[in-house]
């Protein structure tokens, strides 16, 4: 009982460290809402939403001399770009696509992001699609296909306004840097000579178009036809469900932490606190440069962050509407439509200027210019039957003026609602699992350790040793690793008390030691009994038998006789089949409902290997077992032949078992 108690002493310890790792550290995002790396954000603040089979595939390039100018990402990694070049009519023509991605707005949400390719250019796609605005294909971009295309890529967390550093953490908020670092290594590769520039961005991007477009407007000669264009960037100052501001608390965060008041518009600050100016509804009336608002009434990420964000919406009441508008009560609905007037009231002044163009559908999105459905496709949305990318070079190009602003929901058909299914979409979509509550989190941790234990139940200690994961490490951080060592430490202990055989003792001597044992000897045959006793001569003539012929694990199913070879293949496959349980739920998270059609193949495949080449599975006797393998259509040509001596003496030797 002394063992019994040390092993508790040991489950109790390792339980206490890994909650430890649970709750601190940076594996607490594991487990919490509070980190502002958005689930919508992370899906369309770049190119990860619909992609077309065969869209443009783009390589990155890094800004060299940016580190000596102090433009870094927030570990302290060059930024970098996509740049696709211009031809024909196009080849002075310059569109930057400022990333989205949210934003950090403490130390413990900064240094999680810096981990992720939100704040590292080490973890950047060296490759990523232009689809929608950045396609190069006239009927998919009809007005910028053939321009150079610039994607700026995204890592500071401030929607590139930021400058300041945080030296405890080494965390590098250089947001305005890598903006004017970006720019002028483009400058240097011929966007001086640009007759035409749009400076446009998705999301946190959107507001940085909003920022700096006034600035954009200063790099160029007064003969350049310069424009701004704002996707999903139109954040409101909006009251949440709870009466709380949570967006406006985020922002204050951003705003202070990372040094964004000095980039602020002075003809905002003058009047208005730095948070409010943050804002773009306080910003747009003021800007000078043409500007293009395009934005979803009922934006999926406002809803989801700011209106209904799980701080605002504990019990939960949310959480269906969230996911999918078509079950929000009609309260909720309502609740809505003022968010939409609030969106409205914030335009007023902007769309009274010829120079500004508005496209306001009423859809629940997010991000449509960078989508191909959303931007220029057959079923894109329209207002008045003019799809966004057409409203788009139509006011660019001066060729109609653009204030297109949809009936309420739900007048609009063509809209493409997002609909989320569940929070596996937060796990299986994009890995991201800041935004789970943490209930569902914890529970989420229980089935995974639940699967690793039937696994190691089936197999042995080993399945703890390679354990499984919903997402990549990269989510999990260092605490999840604590949390996996406690069960290593555990199985490390259970072998040592509870697994002689690990002891290195010898095979003809384990049935005693295991009878000897302290626990399994109330589990052990008696010795004495005589069935027993025969049973261990026959396991001695099998074992004289096969010495001769050097096949040790005869004919009865009776593994302790294996060789090393025979060993040695067992373990390959017990590895094989980790290496399996290891991707499964990778997986599932990457290839969703088509991971069900791929396992129901092999399903379906297995079924017929098992009916056609397997006839043990038939319920056939076991004596008979082997004349029916000699009998099969395809397994005889395998089987030995029944006459020869030695397999005579193996079944004689069987025969004396029975």
């Amino acid at each position: 009982m002394e063992k019994l108690k040390e092993s508790w002493r040991v489950i109790v310890i390792g339980f206490v460290l890994s909650m430890w790792g649970v709750n601190g550290h940076e594996f607490d995002e594991f487990f919490s809402n509070k980190s502002e790396v958005s689930f919508v954000e992370s899906i369309y603040g770049a190119s990860a939403a619909s992609v077309p089979p065969n869209a443009l595939i783009v390589g990155l390039t890094l800004v060299q001399g940016a580190a000596a100018k102090g433009a870094v990402c927030l570990d302290g990694t060059l930024p970098g770009y996509h740049l696709h070049p211009g031809y024909g009519e196009g080849a002075n023509s310059w569109l930057i696509q400022l990333e989205g991605g949210g934003w950090c707005n403490n130390i413990k949400n900064c240094v999680y992001r810096k981990g992720t390719h939100r704040g590292s250019s080490t973890l950047f796609e060296k490759k990523i699609p232009f689809t929608g605005i950045l396609s190069n294909k006239a009927e998919e971009n009809p007005d910028f296909f053939n321009w150079n295309r610039v994607k700026i890529r995204y890592c500071d967390g401030a929607s590139f306004a930021g400058d300041s550093e945080d030296k405890a953490t080494g965390l590098q908020f250089r947001g305005q840097r890598i903006w004017l670092a970006a720019i002028e290594d483009l400058m240097s590769k011929g966007m001086h000579n640009a007759d035409h520039a749009l400076l446009s961005g998705c999301s946190a991007g959107g507001l940085a178009s909003i920022l700096h477009c006034d600035e954009f407007r200063s790099f160029f000669p007064e003969s350049t036809k310069v424009k701004c264009l704002s996707d999903a960037g139109l954040f409101i100052d909006a009251v949440d469900v709870s009466g709380g501001r949570t967006l406006r608390d985020l922002f204050g965060g951003v705003v202070s932490l990372q040094g964004v008041k000095k980039n602020l518009p002075s003809t905002c600050t003058d009047h208005l606190d730095p948070t409010s100016c943050f804002f773009p509804q306080n910003l747009i009336a003021n800007i000078k440069t043409p500007m293009f608002i395009l934005n979803a009434a009922y934006d999926s990420w406002q809803l989801q962050e700011s209106l209904a964000s799980p701080a605002a919406d504990p019990q939960g009441t949310w959480h269906d509407c969230k996911l999918n508008h078509a079950r929000c009560s009609t309260s909720q609905i309502q609740f809505l439509q003022g968010f939409r007037n609030d969106m409205l009231n914030a335009v007023k002044g902007f769309a009274t200027s010829r120079q500004n163009g508005l496209f306001l559908n009423s859809c629940f999105a997010h991000c449509q210019s960078e989508r191909q459905d959303t931007w220029f496709a057959d079923d894109s949305p329209v207002i008045s039957n003019k799809a966004v990318a057409i409203a788009v070079g139509d006011w660019y190009f001066d060729r109609a003026n653009i204030k297109a602003i949809d009936c309420p929901y739900p007048c609009d058909k063509t809209c493409h609602n997002l609909v989320f299914n569940s929070y596996w979409g937060q796990i299986c979509v994009t890995g991201d699992v800041t935004q789970l509550p943490k209930w569902f989190a914890i529970v989420v941790v229980i089935c995974i350790c639940i699967y690793v234990a039937a696994f190691a139940w089936s197999w042995g200690p080993l399945g703890w040793l390679y354990p499984s994961v919903p997402c990549d490490a990269i989510t999990m951080k260092f605490g999840l690793f604590i949390f996996f060592a406690f069960f290593v430490v555990l199985m490390t202990n259970f072998c040592y008390f509870f697994m002689p055989e690990t002891k290195n003792i010898p095979i003809e001597e384990m049935t005693q030691i295991w009878r000897d044992h302290w626990f399994w000897k109330r589990f052990m045959d008696d010795p004495n009994d005589p069935i027993n006793a025969a049973i261990k001569m026959t396991k001695m003539e099998q074992i004289t038998v096969a010495a001769l012929i050097g096949d040790k694990f005869g004919v009865t199913g009776d593994v302790t006789q294996l060789p090393k070879w025979f060993a040695i293949v067992v373990v390959i496959c017990i590895c094989i089949y980790v290496a399996v349980a290891q991707v499964f739920l990778a997986m599932l998270c990457t290839i969703k409902f088509g991971l069900f059609i791929f396992f129901a193949f092999f399903v379906v495949l297995m079924t017929i290997l098992c009916y056609f080449f397997m006839p043990e599975t038939k319920n056939i006797p076991i004596e008979e077992m082997t004349q029916i393998w000699r009998d099969h259509w395809f397994w005889k040509r395998f089987i030995d032949d029944p006459n020869d001596p030695i397999n005579a003496a193996i079944k004689m030797t069987k025969m004396e078992q029975v």
